[in-house]
């Protein structure tokens, strides 16, 4: 198995994301790949208004 984190915004957000409106959810995820599908693992994401 294979842990994976991931943030969510469970009730949405108004305006500005604050740290309140965000979650982090902790999974296990089975290695067991179908065919067709991948497994990647992210190392920077950006979230820029610009």
């Amino acid at each position: 198995m294979v842990k994976i984190r991931h943030w969510t915004l469970p009730n949405g957000f108004k305006a500005q994301v604050t740290e309140n409106d965000l979650k982090l959810v902790e999974e296990d995820l089975s290695e067991d790949l179908q065919q067709g599908e991948v497994l990647l693992e992210s190392v920077y994401l950006s979230v820029d208004p610009h």
